[in-house]
């Protein structure tokens, strides 16, 4: 017997398939990183406003609407300009709710952004909801629509009867 080493067949092929080498990975990060550069300039950045105000809103209704059912008192969502609005506690007052106090938050729409005039939205727009969450104002849903200025767009958030507060 010969104490020669015969190379094992096998075992190189096997080396060629464990993966990529170095070269092959960085020629990929290349091409990736070149992909990108190109995608994100032309990514549409000027939605975010119209997004952020759209889930301002939603939350700052959703907690109108809890207050008014933890805090035993009415509370009100109102329009207050064309970009602002705040939430209420309102007071029993001789048989009647009516407003009490300062605002409780006040807030403001990302600069864009306005509320729209139309079917129920604008300043002076407001939604009262009751000490059992429900929306004071009998009858159907009310709408809250705002726009934005640069990109054209539109959003519409809609308050039920129920008190349920939902995108459209």
């Amino acid at each position: 017997m010969s104490d020669r080493i015969v190379p094992d067949r096998h075992r190189r092929d096997h080396e060629s398939e464990r993966g990529l080498s170095m070269i092959e990975l960085l020629v990929a990060t290349a091409i990736f990183a070149v992909a990108l550069g190109i995608a994100v300039p032309n990514v549409r950045n000027g939605a975010f406003p119209l997004w952020q105000s759209n889930e301002m809103l939603m939350s700052d209704l959703r907690r109108v609407r809890a207050d008014a059912l933890t805090k035993g008192d009415h509370f009100v969502f109102r329009v207050t300009g064309a970009s602002s609005y705040a939430e209420f506690r309102m007071k029993l007052n001789g048989g009647v709710w009516a407003v009490s106090g300062p605002p409780v938050i006040s807030r403001t729409l990302p600069t864009p952004v306005t509320f729209t005039a139309g079917w129920n939205a604008g300043v002076g727009v407001s939604f009262e909801f009751n000490t059992r969450g429900l929306l004071v104002t009998p009858g159907a849903a009310s709408s809250l629509r705002f726009y934005d200025s640069n990109t054209q767009l539109t959003n519409q958030i809609t308050v039920w009867p129920s008190g349920q507060v939902a995108p459209i």
